[in-house]
């Protein structure tokens, strides 16, 4: 379940993304994105969009407010590099309380727990938000130069200490073996913008 950033953030990461892409033989190009909740399993298309649909719900109206038409939103931190494929480098986000508890009901939502039931802490102490730009860069040189050419992208495309806005809410069906990412698709969209 993934969180889409609006235009001004997603096009300018989108060519990033796409450049490494071109440039590593290595790294697929994919969709800008953070992940909410990963790893859920339903049993057909059907299944699936209605447990997102609770979910995306949930979240939604834990993020909004009657006076605040914008989607959520969550500030830029840094630009940091990782060890694990699908966090090679990445715009890493602030984690607030506001964030800890939409991610938790988001989460609550895709689990086949009673109602009122709580995530776990252990679960929302591991969610870090997080936008990346790279997946699947083998070596530390590579990923070291990435990340200083996501810092330049950042500071031209004027993220820096800006909130990245978000405007939709999709859920995707990602085979994590595919390393290349051509068999991810989309199975539903969401706006979580209060327009």
């Amino acid at each position: 379940m993934w969180l889409e950033p609006t235009t001004s953030t997603y096009a300018p990461c989108a060519k990033f993304i796409l450049d490494v892409a071109h440039r590593h033989a290595e790294a697929p190009y994919f969709p800008p994105h953070v992940t909410l909740v990963g790893g859920f399993h339903a049993s057909d298309d059907e299944h699936a969009t209605s447990i997102f649909s609770s979910a995306a719900l949930a979240f939604a109206s834990s993020s909004s407010s009657s006076e605040d038409r914008r989607g959520p939103t969550i500030a830029f931190d840094r630009v940091e590099c990782g060890e694990r494929r699908h966090q090679c480098v990445y715009l890493r986000l602030r984690k607030t309380e506001a964030w800890r508890d939409n991610f938790a009901r988001a989460l609550e939502a895709t689990c086949a727990s009673p109602p009122g039931v709580r995530a776990s802490e252990e679960d929302v102490d591991a969610f870090m938000p997080h936008l990346s730009l790279a997946y699947g860069l083998t070596s530390a040189s590579d990923r070291e130069e990435v990340r200083k050419e996501a810092e330049a992208m950042v500071a031209r495309e004027r993220l820096d200490g800006e909130e990245i806005e978000f405007e939709t809410m999709s859920l995707w069906e990602t085979d994590v073996e595919d390393n290349s990412c051509a068999s991810w698709r989309c199975v539903a969209r969401r706006r979580v913008r209060g327009d």
